[in-house]
């Protein structure tokens, strides 16, 4: 069958599809595929066609066969009509090339489009990793973004559907958290029913009732690339297929000076097609013997073999009649079909390749056991099996010999070695994840039938050799997006893993059958609790109720819980948000006792506080004094820290009662008296601007404050990190 590859551009890069096409002309195809096509005027065609690597005029497409060993490539030209015309085509070969071109996620709203369905996918990115930083202290009511305190496990729960796992850290302390005030982008989580399972746990509360609290580590090489949402599980057809240049062949040892290409790898099957030298006697009436070095290919009695120039396979299979080893090897053929002792070889010297053919049963290939940057190792396998003590190759240096992955029977290839867990540490669970990013089944017609797909996932012990492989099948019969998720126990290890679809990918337009390497995960120990700090564990279900494209990040509106002063003595914790409660906890969390507080105007500026409607709402994450956070909770109530005989007093910005009259007489003065005065100045300010946080929208913002007359020229720039009202500010 011919290849057919279109590319969206002349510049260099891989095509946007392949298609095999048999039985028609070149120019019959494309009309076939666009009804709009016609063949133009032969300098100003849009379309460039390349045929086994030869431009080729649009005159002479009529006349191009697709037949077998025939490789077509399409590209626009740089100007004219040319993107319409290849969006037809391509149109033509796949239902659903522009879903080639999008990344997974969840759809805003269910439909019945013919591309199929989005898979309900989740996501969460406002949240933050924060090692080795510190954790909030919160004060009064604020909006948080808690942080992650383990990773984030993403799974499905089943084909079409995704879940993500999340435990978060709201800050130091008891916090009060009510259900409607946590929210996924700016939509309450009681409002997504079962998409989301909720719980919030106190500081040394058992995390363990919630599946979130287990610690899994992502490992970071399987996920995203830049050709899909994972890594796609690739076959021998994705394989550079030639491996050119001057090869030498020495038992099971093939190099060439520039090496082998990149993209094999071990495991890849080659045909491989070597001319050796080797001499004919006989003929006539009697058969002809062979004489040359002829172990290579195994030829045992009744095996069919092939004699022929390097890449001309005509002519019909030569059955080995007699095979006697020595120095050299000797062999005598008949007819694979008439059965006739082969006589008519003239005597003589030859320079041919011999070999098993990769297409009858049995099939011969060589397989890559070994590979650097200089060459390969193979072994020989017949029917799958490999040859035990297999001779290898005769010594030979050739430009002339094929070197080639198999394309009888294109298979799965491995993917790189990753290591499933944290260098140094141990696991014994695995999960996995399968994708199809694409859907998964056979079209036929409006209907689409059901496949399966098997893949082999293999992992073992750092630094061994040893293999241990399990089998997946998966099955599909719809063009929306699918995935799976496989959990897989096994004995402690500190684990490297590989993955591989075990038949290759259909590249028939009515398949469906992209798989990608999704996820990678290992479970390690978890903690049971938090001391001292309220954890938040959710999770997440991908749903019509919840769209990755929006907002999606998880947030908490959350008020701190504090001792409060009554009637001369401490409360329990209570929800509050009074500037005196946090300055007192701040005092005390550093070691302050009720003797060294001045208890008494503590109470009294709270009882002010409160009937004025002064609250402190921050969060402090920073690594500022004692001093400088009492002081930024006081300056709300316009006070300050002072030290009164050894003991914390705020002081309140108040009047305080009559002055004290004072006489001033030549007794009580050292100098004249004298009375100054200051006029106003071009730069004096005339006007405040009071930047805060507003509460409400947790957004900063700025309140102009002007006595009458005033203009705002030049204003005094006052700022809070703190969450108030605007009358507050």
């Amino acid at each position: 069958m011919a290849l057919i590859r279109l590319y969206p551009s002349a510049l260099p890069g891989a095509p946007i599809r392949e298609q095999q096409v048999t039985g028609m002309t070149l120019d019959a195809w494309l009309r076939e595929c666009s009804q709009s096509y016609r063949r133009y005027d032969a300098d100003h065609h849009p379309l460039i066609a390349a045929v086994n690597d030869r431009l080729v005029p649009p005159a002479q497409w009529g006349e191009v066969w697709l037949g077998a060993d025939t490789t077509v490539e399409l590209r626009p030209q740089a100007a004219g009509g040319s993107a319409t015309l290849i969006a037809a085509v391509v149109a033509a070969v796949v239902s659903a090339a522009a879903a080639l071109m999008l990344t997974p996620s969840l759809p805003s709203q269910r439909n019945s489009s013919t591309k199929g369905s989005k898979l309900l996918e989740v996501s969460a990115e406002g949240n933050q990793v924060r090692l080795g930083d510190l954790i909030p202290d919160i004060a009064g009511r604020v909006k948080a973004n808690p942080d992650y305190i383990a990773a984030t496990r993403r799974y499905f729960i089943e084909p079409k559907k995704q879940a993500l796992d999340m435990l978060l850290c709201v800050g130091l302390g008891e916090h009060d958290i009510q259900p409607d005030d946590i929210k996924i982008g700016a939509t309450p989580v009681t409002s997504l029913g079962t998409s989301v399972d909720l719980s919030v746990f106190g500081p040394g509360e058992d995390v363990t009732g919630h599946v979130a609290h287990q610690n899994w580590y992502n490992a970071p090489e399987v996920g995203p690339s830049t050709s899909g949402s994972g890594l796609r599980l690739k076959s021998s057809r994705d394989l550079q297929k030639t491996w050119t240049g001057t090869h030498t062949f020495d038992g099971t040892s093939i190099t060439t000076p520039e090496g082998p290409p990149d993209s094999w790898a071990v495991g890849t099957q080659l045909t491989i097609e070597l001319p050796i030298d080797f001499d004919v006697t006989g003929g006539g009436t009697e058969p002809n013997v062979f004489h040359g070095s002829f172990a290579h290919f195994e030829p045992e009695v009744g095996a069919i073999i092939y004699i022929h120039q390097p890449g001309d396979e005509s002519g019909t299979g030569l059955r080995v009649t007699s095979y006697t080893p020595g120095s050299p090897d000797q062999m005598t053929l008949e007819d694979g079909l008439t059965n006739e002792p082969i006589s008519d070889w003239s005597p003589g010297s030859y320079n041919r390749v011999i070999r098993r053919p990769n297409y009858a049963d049995p099939r011969a290939l060589h397989v890559i056991e070994s590979i650097d940057s200089g060459g390969v190792t193979v072994r020989y396998e017949i029917d799958g099996t490999p040859v035990s003590n297999w001779a290898g190759f005769p010594v030979v240096t050739t430009s002339s010999a094929l070197v080639e992955v198999d394309d009888q029977e294109y298979t799965g290839i491995w993917s790189s070695i990753f290591l499933a867990c944290p260098e140094g540490e141990t696991t014994d669970t695995l999960e996995f994840d399968l994708y199809a990013p694409q859907g998964l089944g056979h079209i036929d017609g409006s209907d689409v039938d059901r496949v399966q797909r098997t893949v082999e996932f293999r992992y073992r012990e750092q630094g061994t050799t040893t293999w241990t492989t399990v089998s997946r099948t998966v099955e599909g019969a719809t063009r929306d997006q699918l995935g799976w998720t496989f959990r897989e126990s096994i004995p402690a290890m500190t684990p490297e893993v590989q993955m591989r679809r075990v038949s290759a990918e259909s590249n028939a337009t009515d398949d469906m059958d992209r798989l990608e390497w999704y996820g990678l995960r290992s479970r390690h120990p978890h903690a049971t609790s938090y001391p001292g700090v309220t954890v938040i564990a959710l999770t997440i279900t991908g749903s019509d109720t919840i769209a990755s494209q929006t907002e999606n990040q998880v947030a908490a509106w959350v008020t701190r819980k504090l001792p409060l002063r009554e009637n001369g003595a401490w409360t329990s914790p209570q929800p509050t948000r009074s500037p005196a409660a946090y300055a007192m906890h701040v005092a005390k969390a550093v070691g302050y006792t009720d003797d060294k507080l001045h208890l008494s105007e503590f109470e009294r500026l709270a009882d002010l506080w409160e009937s004025r409607g002064d609250t402190y709402n921050a969060m402090h994450r920073d690594d500022s004094t004692v001093k400088e956070v009492i002081n930024a909770a006081l300056r709300v109530g316009f006070a300050e820290l002072t030290i009164d005989r050894g003991r914390i007093r705020p002081v309140r910005d108040e009047p305080r009662g009559n002055l004290p009259l004072h006489g001033y007489s030549a007794q009580t003065m050292i100098g004249s008296l004298g009375r100054q005065t200051s006029m106003p100045k071009p730069d004096d300010n005339d006007g405040i601007d009071v930047t805060y946080i507003d509460e409400g929208t947790w957004t900063e913002a700025t309140v102009p404050c002007r006595l009458q007359g005033d203009q705002g020229i030049r204003t005094k720039k006052v700022k809070f990190d703190a969450a108030m009202t605007r009358t507050q500010a």
